[in-house]
């Protein structure tokens, strides 16, 4: 599960509720088959938090699923990562 803090609320839609689920403090919840967030993690590009909700599946305001893969969400493979580490 990877929980988004920026900009979710007019973007991605968040929960409103009790428990975890402020209003105040807007998530957005979204899950990946354990199968599929290896293929996210093992992508030679930069991978920002909207390149990993492209291709998404909406369950619920502020709870989506991801089972598109990096190929499948429109990510293109740019090689050498390492110049993005610091």
């Amino acid at each position: 599960m990877r929980t988004i803090t920026s900009f979710t609320k007019g973007i991605f839609g968040f929960p409103e509720g009790e428990g975890e689920r402020f209003p105040d403090y807007p998530f957005h919840y979204n899950l990946h088959p354990l199968q599929n967030f290896k293929k996210w993690m093992g992508y030679k590009s930069k991978i920002s938090f909207r390149n990993l909700l492209n291709g998404r599946t909406k369950l619920e305001k502020g709870f989506s699923i991801q089972k598109a893969s990096p190929e499948e969400a429109g990510v293109k493979e740019s090689g050498d990562i390492n110049k993005y580490a610091k």
